[in-house]
């Protein structure tokens, strides 16, 4: 390998630049150093663009729901009095003994209507019971202030956070009072609320219909006490994978243990895989689409990488003769020309990470590149740069590049070193 890398080293990229092979050569080698940098770029932002999307689509869809939701075994209508569940220590256990490391939050859910002199609208009013609960939807906040929901003062329980297609279609604003009407079985109870903040996270089908409050005052108007909601949120630093097996263990257990004790209620579960489905199935398309972008850079560069190997060997048919004369065998000729290709792919990976980094990070800080929001639910092209599926894209590029290499370089082997000597 010594006399392999010895030789390749000694090799220009173009020894003579005025004669054809020459500027055949380098021309050759410029094209393939630019598609696989080209490719590499592609690559990088695909990739980067695909995890962006996720991760920005995976927290919006948790910011309304959770990982697992626990709820109420009977389903009544949304105009009859809603089924409460109960957060004590029995339920607290059973999650806990599935998802050791669950964070438990007992949310209330109540159907409403908005309403004005001149217009209504129908929401649903979900309870907040702190600021960790509320960290989304602050975030998010483009007008107004969201109350502190960890304080215990009065002043926070008629203030009412909605979204901005509500506010645009009730032509209100922060610190408007607003009439909401609740429904409770055939009773409908009114409560004047005052507008504390308007958010717009851009999921349209999800800021349309849902407004927030503190959760003590919906149980107030549920008639409840502190640890009775509409449904528990379950939610833990876990992968998405482990989402739905856990959620059916827990399901199993939660049935167990009713059937066991006919007084532990037949709780009923549901994860952010169902209630998502719609969004968690779309982001698995682009999982295709850029498995396809992937594979057909890879053939473009690798297919330029071909074409410049070709054009290299051909110009230095003489010295390969040379070498065959001199004792050396194909083997150690293809080996010596295969690093020569391989120092092109070097060279490309290079110029690709420069130009890649630097679009990601320039998109990821200052967000240059826009978008669409009601049809990608995003104003701006989401990023994700990570320095582990970086180094694993550059070693499968060089790695697929190594392989496409192996097949032309026989060409080697069918050159005579007597016809090849006199070669011009």
């Amino acid at each position: 390998m010594k006399f392999e890398l010895f030789v390749a080293r000694k090799i220009q990229f173009s020894d003579d630049n005025d004669s054809n092979g020459g500027k055949k050569a380098a021309i050759g080698i410029i094209v393939a150093i630019t598609g696989i940098a080209i490719s590499l770029v592609v690559m990088m932002l695909s990739i980067s663009i695909m995890l962006g999307f996720k991760d920005e689509i995976r927290a919006k869809v948790l910011g309304f729901d959770a990982m697992i939701t626990v709820y109420p075994p009977v389903t009544t209508s949304v105009w009859s009095e809603p089924g409460m569940i109960t957060l004590n220590d029995s339920l607290r256990n059973i999650i806990g003994s599935v998802i050791p490391d669950a964070r438990l939050s007992l949310t209330i859910v109540h159907p409403a209507i908005l309403k004005t002199p001149d217009t209504f609208k129908g929401i649903v009013i979900r309870g907040i019971q702190d600021n960790e609960a509320a960290s989304y939807i602050s975030g998010n906040v483009i007008d107004g202030r969201l109350p502190d929901y960890n304080s215990t003062s009065d002043s926070i329980d008629d203030r009412i956070v909605i979204s901005r297609i509500a506010a645009k279609q009730l032509s209100i604003n922060p610190d408007d009072r607003i009439l909401t009407y609740f429904f409770d079985g055939n009773n409908v109870r009114a409560r004047n609320f005052t507008v504390a903040a308007i958010y717009d996270t851009h999921f349209g089908d999800y800021d349309a219909m849902y407004a927030f409050m503190p959760n003590s005052t919906l149980q107030k108007i549920a008639g409840v006490d502190s640890i009775n909601g509409s449904a528990v949120y379950v939610n833990w630093d876990g992968k998405d994978e482990d989402i739905t097996p856990l959620a059916r263990e827990l399901q199993s257990l939660i049935y167990r243990e009713h059937y066991t004790d006919l007084t532990s209620p037949a709780w009923q579960i549901a994860n952010i895989h169902d209630t998502g489905a719609l969004y968690f199935n779309w982001l698995e398309l682009l999982d295709t689409n850029v498995t396809v972008i992937l594979i057909l850079m890879a053939l473009v560069s690798g297919f330029t990488l071909i074409s410049s190997l070709f054009i290299i060997i051909l110009e230095r048919v003489s010295m390969i003769g040379l070498l065959k004369a001199l004792g050396a065998s194909n083997r150690q000729i293809r080996e010596i020309f295969i690093i020569v290709a391989q120092r092109i792919v070097l060279k490309g990976l290079v110029i690709g990470n420069i130009i890649g980094i630097g679009v990601i990070m320039i998109q990821r800080y200052m967000r240059i590149i826009p978008l669409d929001p009601e049809a990608y639910y995003l104003d701006y092209v989401p990023v994700d740069f990570n320095i582990t599926w970086l180094l694993a894209l550059n070693i499968g590029v060089i790695a697929v590049s190594l392989l496409m290499l192996i097949v032309p370089s026989h060409l080697i082997s069918t050159i005579s070193p007597a016809k090849a000597i006199r070669y011009e």
